[in-house]
């Protein structure tokens, strides 16, 4: 047992003397809580200069473009920072882009054709004048990724940091200065959303321009074959997992009252912070650091090991203080008509704590190469989530029941998720098959 404890010490001292990873990992976190404070400040001011129905539109309209970017680029974007060869990275970059630009054409015919009976079909007539905009939001965002997935590559996550900062930054300055020279025009939000990926991507290419070399169309295919994989597996995978984080409101919205919805709205987004301020950042390194030595080691237990050591630390932290003073901060900051949110914070704070150490460390499946084993993980956990949410709720029927069956899911699931990853981060198959 005290060989344990000491083993367990060694680790986390080496977690913590790893000064590459912790250095990369400082550099994207500052970038990425930066641009999230920007976008937190900015609240207050645009939501005096754009009405609550501005925001519905918005709110619809950024679904679309993130449900139809999870496919339009066939997943190769997802491959660019694994091969060995920055010119094999390059030809990912071009396969991305091509693809990229044909779906955003289709879907530019599609809007021209039905925009207004796709405006119907979501119940707001309004967003008909936005939907023509869609394949152009789409395609800024989807080039932003890919570039940004070149740099996670390349390692230069001092741009990667201010490029995330750059994107708030024009975000916010477009919707003010838009709202200023026309206060009755709500499409400053459209604006900002599509030009504000625009601009720091032009700055990325500009900045790293050096990098830019001719690939052959026998290379770039050569390149598409080998990592078919991706578009085979990760685009139903993908959608599915969407989907099964759009399960909760759905059910919720179908079996509770709108203010268990809301309520439970709120409180996933307070939670989600830390993932979003630290998880992301974490990932792309995470991957980079990783994917380099699975290609010299064939695993990545080491990068794994400490990845997992800082990830638990900052969890257990930052989750142990939130589930302490939430019952206070929650109805100052929020006021008193949101205190209901405080019970949903307490019982998925856990779950977002195991959430902030699993969503890093996920990525190992593509590292691998499981992306059947992660599609067929997709799907399980849908039918996982809906089959607790509703069998928990007809026991108990009450709101709260609901949270607590996806609560008891996504533990389970990120508890597994954890194992597989560990797994093949060592090399092996989870039971020697999978």
């Amino acid at each position: 047992m005290n060989n344990k404890f000491r083993m367990l010490a060694t680790n986390v001292r080496t977690g913590f003397q790893d000064k590459t990873l912790l250095k990369a990992f400082s550099k994207l976190a500052t970038g990425t809580a930066t641009a999230q404070i920007i976008g937190m400040l900015s609240i207050p001011i645009l939501t005096r200069l754009y009405s609550v129905e501005a925001y519905g539109i918005q709110a619809v309209y950024n679904s679309l473009v993130s449900v139809i970017a999870t496919f339009v680029a066939g997943k190769y974007e997802m491959a660019i920072v694994l091969p060995k060869k920055r010119l094999d990275s390059l030809c990912l970059v071009y396969i991305s882009l091509i693809i990229s630009f044909c779906g955003c054409s289709i879907i530019g015919v599609i809007m021209l054709v039905a925009k207004e009976e796709l405006a119907i079909l979501l119940n707001l007539v309004e967003l008909k004048d936005w939907l023509l905009w869609l394949p152009i939001t789409i395609l800024f965002n989807m080039t932003y990724t890919i570039v940004y997935n070149f740099m996670n590559r390349e390692k230069h996550y001092k741009i990667m940091a201010i490029a995330g900062i750059m994107m708030s930054l024009v975000n916010l300055f477009i919707a003010v200065l838009y709202a200023l020279l026309y206060p009755n025009d709500n499409k400053g939000l459209l604006y900002s959303l599509t030009f504000s990926q625009l601009v720091p991507t032009i700055w990325m290419i500009f900045i790293r321009r050096d990098f830019i070399q001719i690939c052959t169309l026998v290379k770039i295919k050569e390149q598409a074959l080998k990592y078919l994989d991706f578009p085979k597996y990760l685009i139903i995978g993908q959608t599915v997992n969407s989907f099964s984080l759009q399960l909760p409101i759905l059910l919720l919205s179908k079996l509770a009252t709108p203010e268990a919805t809301g309520l439970f709205s709120m409180a996933n987004r307070a939670l989600g912070i830390p993932s979003r301020l630290i998880g992301a950042s974490v990932q792309n390194v995470y991957l980079k650091e990783a994917n380099d030595e699975y290609l010299t080691n064939g695993r990545c237990i080491k990068t794994y090991i400490n990845s997992f050591i800082i990830l638990s630390c900052a969890s257990v932290i930052l989750f142990g203080i939130i589930l302490f003073i939430s019952p206070v901060i929650i109805p100052v900051v929020l006021g008193e008509g949101w205190c209901g949110t405080v019970l949903y914070c307490q019982c998925l704070s856990f779950v977002f704590a195991l959430q902030l150490i699993y969503s890093p460390l996920s990525c190992t499946s593509r590292i691998a190469g499981k992306q059947r084993v992660d599609m067929m993980f997709q799907f399980f956990r849908v039918g996982l989530v809906f089959l607790m949410m509703i069998g928990v709720y007809h026991l108990f029927e009450t709101d709260i029941s609901l949270i607590a069956g996806y609560g008891m899911a996504m533990f389970f699931l990120y508890s597994l998720g954890l194992y597989f990853s560990y797994t093949w981060s060592k090399g092996e198959k989870v039971g020697g098959v999978l």
